[in-house]
């Protein structure tokens, strides 16, 4: 009996040793197959990360060549800006300086309407005063009084054309132009 028990105590140890040989073999080619499988997933992670890194870089550089153009643009609608800002105020000047020109000439005419009125005036004057003294007496008294009333006249009329100034600027700022 006993040498029966010890038999079948043997070959169970036999098949114990050679299941354990097959689950330490199943187990080596389980651990190599993870490792390479490891390995792999290793291998494409690195290219995908590589391939993540391009795309990074490649983005970073369009985002900076964005900015400078951003930049440049800016920099032009500002000199763009600058330069209207400029020709408004040299627009601006130039009008001031036609508007001074033409009251410039509208006085220049209106004095020189005022120095023909004050020149005839003289003239008449000057004519009166000879025939006062060439015709001495009572009819010296009429020609005085055809003088004082001629000379009445051409006051008013002086005085109308005062009154009606083709400019009426005050300063530069304000102000009413006859323009022609």
């Amino acid at each position: 009996g006993f040498a029966v028990v010890a038999d079948e105590v043997r070959q169970l140890s036999m098949r114990t040793s050679e299941f354990s040989e097959r689950i330490r073999t199943v187990v080596d080619e389980v651990s190599q197959a993870i490792s390479g499988a490891t390995e792999k997933v290793a291998s494409l992670a690195s290219q995908d990360m590589i391939h993540v890194l391009k795309a990074k870089d490649h983005l970073v550089g369009i985002i900076q060549h964005f900015s400078a153009m951003s930049q440049r643009t800016a920099d032009a609608v500002f000199e763009v800006h600058d330069l209207v800002q400029r020709i408004q105020q040299r627009s601006e000047h130039a009008v001031t300086l036609l508007q001074f020109q033409d009251m410039v000439s509208q006085l220049l005419l209106f004095s020189e309407n005022r120095v023909q009125w004050i020149t005839r005036y003289s003239g008449i004057l000057q004519c009166y005063m000879q025939e006062a003294v060439a015709h001495a007496g009572i009819e010296n008294l009429e020609v005085i009084h055809a003088l004082r009333r001629e000379a009445e006249a051409l006051q008013k009329q002086i005085q109308e054309q005062r009154q009606s100034s083709p400019v009426s600027q005050k300063s530069m700022e304000q102000g009413s132009v006859d323009l022609f």
